[in-house]
Order: C-alpha cells, then sequence, then structure tokens
C-alpha cells in the first residue's frame, strides 16, 4: 500500500491484521526502522483494544544491558555472537537472575522504555523477557534485524508457540532492498588481519594464524592503489587465495570454543575482532557456489579492506520469507512497484495506491540550483554557499527548521561553516544516535523557536519521526542523495539486468534517491491544511526527471529562487510558512 503520510497504513494494516487474527488464527509480525516507531504501532494496537495479544520484541542494540558495562562498543553485527557467548558461558547475570525467578514476567508493560527501566530495576535480561512475552503474543512488533539477520530471524520463527499462518507487515518498506543488501554480508580490513595474526601468534592459536595470515598476504599481493577497487566471485577469490580449507576449520572450532572464549578472554577491541573474524568466514563459508556472491576489495586511506557481498537480493528475500505467509508492504514513496516487487522476486498482488493527500498539504516548494553536493565540488567553499543559504532559509522562516544531508560527512562539512552566517543553536544527529538523544533533540527543536536541526536523510530524524504540530517552520533538503560509481554499484547493475531487471538503475540508484528526499520533506506537514515551505539545494532538483517524481503534493508549486539573496528568499516565505492557527476547542 502507498500513501502518503497522515493516512494511517499503520491503522488500516493493524485493522486487517488484528480481524485475520481472531477469524482466522493467523499471527503477525509488524516490522519497523526503530525502537521509537515500535512504540507508536504498540500505541495503535491499544486503540484497537481486544482482538489481539500483542507484545515488543527489542533489538539486541536496545534490549541488552550486558553491553552497556563493557568497555569497548559492540557493533550491530556480532552481537547475536555477543549474546549467544556471554549466554552459554554463564558471563550474563541479567540472563541467569532472570532464570532463577519467572516472577518478574508477571510485571505490566507500559511503554518500552518504561519496560526497559523495570528490567535495570530487577536486574533482569529485557531482551530474553521480550522474547518470552512475544512467544506468546499473537502480534509481534520489532525492528528491522529481526528479520534480517539469519541468527534472529531463526529464532523469531523457531519461539512461536501456536502460530498457524503468518504475516509480517513492512513499514517503509521502500528501504526493503537496500537493507538486504547491506546486511547481508560481512567486512575486514588489512590492518585489523595483521593485528589478528599478531594476538593469534602470541596466544598459539594455529587455525586463527593460518587463516589470518592466507587474507593477509592474499590482499598484500593484490598490489591495490590508492583508491582502487576490484570485485570477483567468491569461489574465484577461495581460489586465489586458497581460503576454503581455513574457512572450514575457523569455523568448527569456533563451534567447539565459543563458551570458554568468553570466560577465558577480556573483552576488548581484539576480542571484538575475533567475532568479527568469525563473522567473516561464516558468510564466506555461505557463498561457496552462489553465482551471486562476491568479493569486493578496496584500497582507501592507506588500508585495504574486503567486503563479502550477495547481489541476488530476491534470494535472500526469499530465504528471509520461508516459514511466513504473506508480506504486506506500506510506504509512503513506492513510485515505481514494478521496479520495487522486481527488485524483491514477489509476484504482484494487491497494490493499493492512495492518491488523495489526507492532510492537505498547501507546499511552496522552492528550488535553488546554485550549488549542489556532487562529490567533485565538496569543499569548504561549497559547504560555506550551502551554510549561508540555511541561515537565510532560518531567518526568514522565524522558527526552528530541519536541515536534511546526503551523508554525515557533507552534515559536519557545513555544520562547521554555520556560525559564521547564524547564531541559531545547532542541533546535530549523530552516528549511532540512542533513541533517548533523539527524543530529547525533538524536544529542543520543537520547543525552542530558532533551533536549526541538522540530520541525515535515510537517518532518524528524516523517516518516521513525528515532529510536533507546527513545531517546524521550514524543511530545506541539501542534495539528492544519490549512492557514488563504483565497481560494487556497477557489479550490482550489471547483475540486475542478466536477471531481467530493466528497472535496476531506477531501483538502485533513482528510486532510493528521491525516496529519501520525500520523506525528509514530509517532516514539515504533520496536521491537516498545514502550509509550509520546502527548500531543495542541489542543481540536480533543477532536472524535470527528478521532479516528476516527487508526490503531488511536492510538486504542485514549485518555484526556482537564488536563495542566497534573502529579500527574494524572504517574500516567497513570508505567506506560506504563517500556518493557520489552531481551531478552537469546542465548549460543552
Amino acid at each position: 500500500m502507498e500513501a502518503p503520510n497522515g493516512f494511517g497504513k499503520t491503522a488500516s494494516a493493524l485493522a486487517a491484521a488484528i480481524s485475520l487474527i481472531a477469524d482466522q488464527g493467523f499471527s503477525c509480525t509488524y516490522v519497523v526502522r526503530t525502537k521509537r516507531e515500535m512504540e507508536r504501532v504498540l500505541e495503535e494496537v491499544l486503540r484497537f483494544g481486544a482482538g489481539a495479544r500483542a507484545a515488543p520484541l527489542l533489538s539486541m542494540a536496545d534490549g541488552c544491558l550486558l553491553k552497556e558495562l563493557e568497555r569497548v562498543p559492540l557493533p550491530s553485527e556480532v552481537l547475536p555472537n555477543y549474546c549467544r557467548g556471554s549466554v552459554s558461558s554463564g558471563r550474563c547475570f541479567f540472563y541467569d537472575a532472570l532464570q532463577r525467578s519467572r516472577r518478574f514476567l508477571a510485571f505490566p508493560i507500559g511503554g518500552i522504555e518504561d519496560f526497559l527501566k523495570r528490567c535495570q530495576t530487577f536486574r533482569v535480561c529485557p531482551y530474553f523477557l521480550a522474547r518470552d512475552r512475544a512467544a506468546d503474543s499473537d502480534l509481534v512488533v520489532t525492528t528491522y534485524p529481526h528479520l534480517l539477520d539469519e541468527a534472529l530471524r531463526g529464532q523469531l520463527l523457531g519461539m512461536r508457540r501456536g502460530w498457524r499462518r503468518s504475516l509480517v507487515i513492512f513499514d517503509e518498506a521502500h528501504n526493503l532492498p537496500e537493507m538486504i543488501y547491506l546486511t547481508s554480508g560481512r567486512a575486514i580490513s588489512l590492518a585489523e588481519m595483521e593485528t589478528l595474526g599478531t594476538i593469534a601468534a602470541t596466544r598459539g592459536r594455529s587455525q586463527e594464524l593460518m587463516f589470518c595470515d592466507k587474507v593477509r598476504l592474499w590482499l598484500q599481493s593484490l598490489s591495490l592503489k590508492e583508491g582502487q577497487e576490484i570485485v570477483m566471485t567468491t569461489d574465484q577469490a577461495m581460489r586465489s587465495s586458497r581460503l576454503q580449507v581455513e574457512v572450514e576449520t575457523l569455523l568448527v572450532s569456533q563451534q567447539m570454543k565459543t563458551s570458554m572464549m568468553f570466560v577465558a578472554e577480556p573483552l576488548d577491541r581484539a576480542f571484538l575482532l575475533r567475532l568479527r573474524l568469525f563473522e567473516l568466514a561464516s558468510s564466506l563459508a555461505r557463498a561457496l557456489g552462489r553465482d551471486d556472491s562476491r568479493v569486493l576489495v578496496r584500497s582507501h586511506g592507506g588500508d585495504v579492506s574486503m567486503v563479502v557481498r550477495f547481489l541476488d537480493v530476491r534470494k535472500e528475500f526469499s530465504l528471509m520469507m520461508k516459514g511466513l505467509w504473506s508480506p504486506v508492504f506500506l510506504s509512503a514513496t513506492f513510485f515505481d512497484y514494478g521496479g520495487f516487487s522486481g527488485a524483491l522476486g514477489v509476484e504482484r498482488g494487491s497494490f493499493l495506491r492512495i492518491g488523495v493527500d489526507p492532510l492537505e498539504r498547501r507546499c511552496l516548494t522552492l528550488v535553488d540550483v546554485g550549488v549542489t553536493t556532487e562529490y567533485r565540488t565538496r569543499g569548504r567553499e561549497q559547504f560555506a554557499a550551502i551554510a549561508s543559504r540555511l541561515a537565510n532559509v532560518a531567518r526568514a522562516a522565524r522558527g526552528s527548521t530541519a536541515s536534511f544531508f546526503p551523508s554525515y560527512d557533507v552534515l559536519e562539512g557545513v555544520a562547521s561553516e554555520l556560525p559564521a552566517f547564524s547564531s541559531s543553536e545547532l542541533v546535530k544527529e549523530e552516528r549511532g544516535m540512542r533513541s533517548e538523544r533523539q527524543a530529547e533533540a525533538v524536544r529542543r527543536v520543537t520547543s525552542s523557536p530558532g533551533c536549526m536541526l541538522l540530520g541525515v536523510m535515510g537517518g532518524r530524524f528524516s523517516e518516521g519521526e513525528d515532529f510536533a504540530s507546527g513545531g517546524l517552520a521550514a524543511v530545506s533538503v541539501v542534495g539528492l542523495p544519490l549512492p557514488p560509481p563504483s565497481r560494487e554499484l556497477s557489479e550490482r547493475m550489471a547483475f540486475g539486468r542478466t536477471g531481467g531487471g530493466p528497472w535496476i538503475y531506477d531501483s538502485l540508484v533513482i528510486i532510493p534517491a528521491v525516496s529519501k528526499v520525500v520523506q525528509a520533506a514530509g517532516r514539515l506537514f504533520r496536521r491537516k491544511g498545514q502550509r509550509g515551505v520546502v527548500v531543495l539545494l542541489d542543481r540536480r532538483f533543477g532536472r524535470k526527471h527528478v521532479i516528476e517524481l516527487f508526490p503531488l503534493w511536492l510538486r504542485e508549486k514549485v518555484v526556482r529562487t537564488d536563495s542566497s539573496d534573502f529579500t527574494q528568499l524572504s517574500s516567497l516565505v513570508e505567506g506560506p510558512s504563517r500556518c493557520p492557527p489552531e481551531p478552537a476547542a469546542s465548549q460543552g
């Protein structure tokens, strides 16, 4: 189902799911991107009252208390191994406390934050407690990693009790093909291999030493120049490096020693590198014999990295759906359902496109082609030109504004120039930002007029975040977030074309970029009849075929302007940015 923001896609999908649960014994997994979005879905479920037992299933990133006590941060890809090893070795006292006293299962769950605080108070594991609750529920609300990660998906499907046909609802589904691709493989660098080899030699771990030495020697033999990258099939890479025996031996060794490993060693950077080494070996083993698997080797910043990727997103999605009845896709920005369904390899079933905008937005879209974020032009001069324009937008809008960028690097580059043009308080999105800090940032922006929120397209603030009604006076979108040219992208497009996909360029390049722009622009409009200004800053927004991909509300009134000219800009912004007053509450 494609429908604009504010239509009620979540409520519509939940109504159908709850009906199937009550009448035909279905179960449902509702998948969202973040913990904050889980809260909103659970609030919608409560509005339906009786009809389905619902429970949140936290991600390990949100539900693991033990990792918060470690001296080093744990990347998400090692968390399943970390959790399994900590539990099996008896190292996780939060899990042990839960097993000793099941009475904790009786305490009520309010919101997810309340649930986490209660678990911290009782010192029990939120992740496993949430799993216990979810196992007895008809409707589970969780985040994407539980379906994307093979180990977590197996746990999710294995824990169900008495479930029959199971639906899975993907919210913001336009992200799904790229998310599947990016989470399907593993990476490691030459420098990390050298570190691991030294540690393995010191501690007498012969299998790891042999594996690290072979990978190291192979990467060095490629003699890549700075910025160079090569792509080969996994089978070619394994023959070239003669790694297959070492991969198999290493995996057998790791399976036998997981518990001992967590007891014997401190959890430090070297320990995390070992976990990542095992992840890489597992990925290589899974890739053997698959014609869609590739090993990408890059030289960048004086180091060389290798990445295992799986190009056939359709196959990965098919594996993901094994054991599930049917997918339901929800999005405000599909644009081309044929390309989307082709990318996932699903037959076109029911496709509902709602063209009417329920919010009745009145949007003035200003296009400034005087700047760009194209890679070859990035630098201090271009960042300063963008910063001066954002400062003018904030002055003209006379309220808090949000600006969204194609990457953290561009965000930081512009942010460093903004103080020269504006005294506004800057609130910046951070890499790996936690939900609590995200919520606090939204409160600051919506309660303190004059704040400037700087976020990343496709990030925490640009999709799924509901700013308070009238909380933003204007939104600026800086750049069209197209992926950079690379051998990896070329390989993906070539593979897509051989699979009979004429949609591949739009699917991989154009549609994801425009989707992020539309999602970011939509943060401005949160109530019916609202007027507002969206400023698009990049010369590529001047191209007709890009504008034609926008939804009607965003392209209904498009005006070109030079936002470096404050007088011209303010004359355009003054009218639309003044929202009508809220209707008075009825008396009696």
